[in-house]
């Protein structure tokens, strides 16, 4: 082989090696945004993690809670249904005992429309009787003997 096509050989080779370097250090640089990229990506699937692990201890604070307010809220509907139980009872005994009380008002009404008519006779019987002393008719004194 001639020196010339020597000396284009390591021409090629240097130019060869040029760009396996440039291509290294390309790779390099790409390698250590890659490394950057998976370090944030770490960081923020830690960050997620942490803020999941928050979420769900606040749902289960939550579930607490709901469970604690369908307790109460069954407790108060036991309670409602006591009272109106209660309520009702003590209303049908109140319209009963009313019943009875307007039913012993209206006798005493008849009673009184009765006594009230009886009285309105005799009342009439004593005005006639009056009324035919006053006028002589029923007077049995000196004059009439």
């Amino acid at each position: 082989m001639s020196n010339n096509d020597l000396e284009k050989k390591m021409v090629f080779i240097l130019e060869q090696q040029e760009r396996f370097v440039a291509d290294a250090v390309r790779l390099k640089d790409a390698l250590i945004s890659v490394v950057g990229i998976v370090g944030k990506l770490a960081t923020a699937q830690e960050k997620t993690d942490a803020e999941i692990a928050e979420l769900v201890a606040a749902q289960r604070r939550t579930d607490g809670t709901v469970a604690e307010l369908i307790a109460v809220q069954k407790h108060a509907d036991a309670e409602t249904a006591t009272l109106r139980q209660h309520t009702e009872a003590e209303l049908a005994a109140a319209r009963k005992h009313a019943d009875s009380k307007f039913a012993e008002l209206a006798e005493a009404q008849t009673r009184t429309e009765a006594s009230l008519s009886e009285l309105a006779e005799r009342l009439d019987i004593f005005i006639n009787v009056v009324e035919r002393h006053i006028s002589g008719n029923g007077d049995k004194g000196p004059a009439n003997r």
